[in-house]
């Protein structure tokens, strides 16, 4: 007989997807190929040089003469199914009316090695300077097995403020007081008064006019 285990076509695919068939090379003329899921004995599932069984495993081929009755040994050939990956996404909305939201997607699972695409074009892990809105990424792994998931990034929050003053309690005394209280945005949310000084709340303060940025 030929040396029929160099033609062996070992085949992987991904959960989800369509079973490829296995397959051996063509023996030559007057010899049959036939398919077996062990490695001695039991009953030919299929014979012919390819074979598409129904489930992954290690599936056996050897080769047969009809005019004489020989077979050959058995040669494995292996159906691998991979599995895909999966991927959860965050999220950073972007400010009122800007543009400088992003999303992130974490893969796992599958076979390490991933890349991305985005809805937008981008190819990296995190795509930034982003509207709100609804982006699909789709996760590849090294095996070529992929998952679709959506980050949803969402509308950017106005940041309100209210002031609550108290008056210095002499002319000319210092010891008035400004309660800043700030909502909305993307927390935490950080101040600027001016000369460095960063504190939500001031005491302390002469009389006149005092800014704070949120």
């Amino acid at each position: 007989f030929p040396s029929h285990d160099s033609g062996v076509q070992n085949k992987e695919y991904c959960t989800g997807g369509a079973i490829p068939a296995i397959s051996v090379a063509n023996p030559g003329s007057g010899l049959v190929v036939r398919w077996y899921n062990v490695a001695t004995g039991g009953t030919a599932l299929a014979t012919g040089t390819s074979y598409t069984p129904t489930s992954p495993g290690t599936y056996y081929a050897e080769i047969y003469k009809p005019t004489t009755g020989c077979v050959s040994s058995r040669v494995a050939v292996m159906l691998t199914q991979n599995s895909a990956p999966t991927a959860s996404t965050t999220t950073i909305r972007p400010c009122e009316g800007a543009s400088n939201g992003s999303a992130t997607v974490t893969p796992s699972g599958g076979t390490s090695g991933y890349t991305y695409l985005w809805s937008n074009g981008s190819t990296t892990a995190t795509v930034s300077n982003i509207s709100a809105g609804t982006y699909n990424v789709t996760v590849t792994d090294s095996k070529g097995c992929r998952s679709v998931t959506s980050a949803i990034v969402p509308a950017g929050l106005q940041i309100v403020t209210t002031v609550a003053s108290t008056a210095v309690s002499c002319n000319g005394g210092a010891d008035g007081q400004l309660d800043l209280t700030a909502s909305g945005g993307n927390t935490p949310l950080s101040f600027s008064r001016g000369s460095g000084i960063t504190t939500e709340d001031r005491t302390g303060l002469s009389a006149g006019n005092y800014t704070a940025v949120s």
